[in-house]
């Protein structure tokens, strides 16, 4: 089987810390509170799955500040287009409120202009995202070869990577180091709203990328805003 459109890299980005799916604000307080617990007092405490309706009214990063010892907060909601975080988490990724994009992405203010901590779509919630630390390499490769284990089970054997950025490329390029990857790779750069033409340029020089298990051979690019 070839599974045409994946996320198998960036997704385990997406799914760092506890799954938040199905619970209500108590609950989510709670779950937070028992890893900011587990955690050195100056690391990221992450989620993901979160879902709108926990909320009674606007998405407020700063509802958990008091169960978080003062630790930064990022959070991936359940549709893949909403993030949130706390006040220590936007002032770590220097997130301000008067961000501008080229899409129609938006960092969520109150009525003073202070952050609420919601980012509307995918290029306002990589600000935080990319100010997280990241996922030690040992620990990224050891994850990835899970997932192309478990989707070996399943009979995929080849899918399509629609979200290749450049440090993805390098990632693959390392684990062919320790091994053949299990699932063919056909790797879609990743074309965001707003690349410039110097970006354009890096992105078509990539095509043609190679290893043993992956090759660059598309551009992926947003038609739908």
């Amino acid at each position: 089987l070839i599974d045409s459109h994946m996320h198998p890299i960036w997704g385990i980005e997406l799914t760092r810390g506890i799954d938040l799916y199905g619970l209500d604000l108590e609950g989510i307080r709670d779950a937070l509170a028992k890893e900011a617990a587990r955690l050195p007092e100056d690391a990221w405490v992450c989620g993901w799955n979160l879902d709108h309706n926990a909320f009674d009214g606007p998405l407020r990063g700063d509802l958990f500040d008091d169960v978080l010892g003062g630790r930064p907060l990022a959070v991936v909601l359940y549709d893949l287009h909403t993030g949130l975080g706390n006040p220590a988490a936007l002032a770590a990724a220097g997130i301000t409120g008067r961000e501008t994009f080229d899409d129609a992405s938006l960092v969520v203010v109150d009525e003073q202009g202070v952050p609420t901590g919601e980012l509307r779509e995918i290029p306002a919630y990589l600000l935080l995202l990319d100010a997280v630390p990241p996922i030690p390499q040992d620990e990224y490769i050891q994850r990835l070869q899970s997932l192309f284990s478990t989707l070996n089970g399943v009979g995929i054997t080849s899918a399509v990577v629609m979200d290749g950025r450049d440090k993805h490329l390098d990632l693959l390029a390392d684990m062919e180091k320790a091994g053949d990857l299990t699932v063919q790779l056909h790797i879609a750069m990743w074309h965001q709203p707003g690349d410039g033409d110097d970006r354009v340029e890096k992105i078509i020089s990539q095509l043609g990328r190679s290893g043993r298990g992956y090759r660059v051979q598309l551009i992926k690019m947003f038609l739908d805003g």
